[in-house]
């Protein structure tokens, strides 16, 4: 037997016990209405223990736990077993234990497939969530060790990426997350991110960037190794941080959902793989296995002092635990072998053969998208900037100021020239239609940079000529400027441009160091 999906969930309030049970009801009930078999297993999960078998090869079973030491806390143990309706020689087998405790519900799921027959040949199943933990995890007060959980996929625009940075480098989270990118051109990605959360409901989070600019923000924060951007789809573990190997986070390229067929064995791959950490790691709930060991202690405690049996049927039933005992000792003794090989064969898996193996494949996959040239200077930004744009003028200022600048970070330049060109084009429509479409702050900060439309009046008056620039004979104020990073001039730069109503355009005079002011 093998476990195949695993999760433990803890649902938060009463109203949303009471859906759970239902969830659980409905569940198996319109598995057999498929089937055309009538199963009520509704009454048998408030009270009273079950044992049926629906149809041949199906077992269903539902047994209840209470303990003298928490009388208002009840266990229910469900298990469900039965053939794969494809495959005959293979079986399902579902554990679920669900613990009441006060005006909450603690969950823990395990799905497993068994061999019914001696075939030796992979095993033709499409794995996916259970249709309970969906239904489930689509409530409001779902936690997933201890953690809020949301089934619906979060987008990520740029001004909240240092949240998702937070959650994604929070040494204490226990889920893996997905982080869904979208194409640079478009902004659109490249298959639907909520079929991707139904596919990993209980067992990892999705995460969508919003746009472009909050890839950009992204990859200022973990660097351009550990980012996600351009239509990829990034599954970063637990304990990740900027310092971590990017092959210990795998990246899927844009090319891998090129279509259909490719999309869906890229993400059975993804699925798979978190599946398989999922079932190997977990662990069933400490309050879920400390109800259910006191109470079979207290029923045996009860059936010695009983008194009901004779001495001869006692030994009997201690000749029949010896030998339960004998035949639980050997296949614990299996288990124990097979998680070690399983924990071996994983941890190569994972660690070497399926993304070290597949990085060639990226570097040479003929439908990639190839990176544009690194660029190594501030100067050779605003140059290529300069010869496209359509709503940005730049002044010969501009591109001293650049050449003289240290700054370390090119890339983040063009990100930020870019944003202004977006936003002069937004702004220069505002000018000649005479309607507002936000504010230029709230557009810059949407695009991961904070803007300011002037400084202090106490740096304009002890120098003034750093903040005015002349254009076609007119003298213009510069104030108007986004900043860089801080501190030293190789990671701080600043870029001021003045907006010019009458041609409707940005005028950057200045893109270097930061200008002179009353902290510098």
């Amino acid at each position: 037997m093998r476990t195949v999906y695993a999760t433990a969930l803890k649902v938060g309030n009463q109203s949303d016990v009471s859906a759970s049970l239902n969830y659980v009801g409905r569940w198996i009930q319109d598995w057999y209405l498929r089937q055309r078999l009538s199963v009520d297993v509704f009454q048998s999960l408030g009270e009273g223990d079950l044992a049926v078998t629906p149809a041949e090869g199906h077992q269903l079973s539902i047994q209840h736990h209470t303990t003298k030491d928490a009388p208002d806390e009840q266990l229910v143990d469900l298990r469900w077993t039965y053939p794969d309706q494809y495959d005959k020689s293979l079986g399902w087998v579902i554990t679920l234990s669900l613990l009441r405790q006060g005006d909450g519900l603690l969950l823990s799921l395990e799905l497993a497939v068994i061999g019914l027959q001696l075939v030796i040949a992979p095993a033709s199943i499409k794995l996916g969530s259970p249709r309970l933990i969906r239904d489930i995890a689509r409530l409001r007060s779902i936690r997933l060790d201890g953690y809020p959980y949301s089934l619906t996929p979060e987008l990520v625009d740029a001004e909240h990426v240092e949240l998702l940075v937070s959650e994604l480098t929070d040494s204490t989270r226990p889920y893996p997350i997905v982080l869904v990118s979208r194409r640079v051109q478009d902004d659109m990605p490249l298959f639907n991110s909520n079929e991707l959360a139904e596919r990993l409901a209980g067992v990892a989070k999705v995460y969508e960037l919003a746009d472009k600019w909050a890839a950009f923000r992204l990859t200022e924060e973990v660097g351009k190794t550990l980012t996600c951007f351009g239509g990829a789809v990034r599954l970063y573990w637990p304990r990740f941080n900027v310092q971590s190997d990017p092959f210990t986070h795998p990246l899927w390229m844009p090319w891998q959902f090129k279509d259909a067929d490719t999309t869906e064995r890229t993400l059975g791959q993804l699925s798979n793989i978190v599946f398989d950490a999922a079932a190997f790691r977990h662990v069933e709930p400490l309050a879920i296995s400390r109800i259910r060991s006191t109470a079979e202690r207290e029923a045996r405690e009860a059936a010695r002092n009983s008194g009901a049996k004779s001495e001869d049927e006692l030994i009997e039933d201690l000749i029949t635990m010896e030998q339960k005992l004998k035949k639980v000792e050997a296949t614990n003794a299996e288990l124990l072998q097979e998680n070690k090989t399983l924990r071996e064969n994983t941890a190569a898996l994972v660690a070497h053969t399926t993304w070290k193996a597949l990085t060639p494949s990226i570097l040479q996959a003929p439908d990639a998208v190839a990176e544009p040239e690194a660029l190594t200077s501030v100067v050779e930004v605003v140059r290529q900037t300069e010869a496209i744009s359509k709503n940005v003028r730049f002044l010969p200022s501009a591109h001293s100021s650049a050449a003289a600048s240290p700054y370390k970070h090119p890339e983040r330049v063009q990100e930020a020239l870019t944003a202004l060109e977006e936003v002069a084009s937004i702004w220069g429509e505002t000018i000649e239609l005479g309607k507002a479409n936000g504010s230029i702050r709230q557009l810059f900060k949407t695009r991961g940079f904070d803007y300011a439309d002037d400084v202090s009046q106490t740096s304009k008056g002890k120098w003034s000529s750093e903040y005015t620039a002349t254009y076609n004979g007119q003298e213009l104020d510069i104030s108007p400027h986004i900043t860089l990073g801080a501190k030293q001039p190789d990671t701080c730069l600043s870029i001021h441009w003045a907006w010019h109503k009458d041609e409707k355009v940005a005028v950057v005079a200045h893109v270097g160091r930061h200008k002179t002011n009353t902290k510098t």
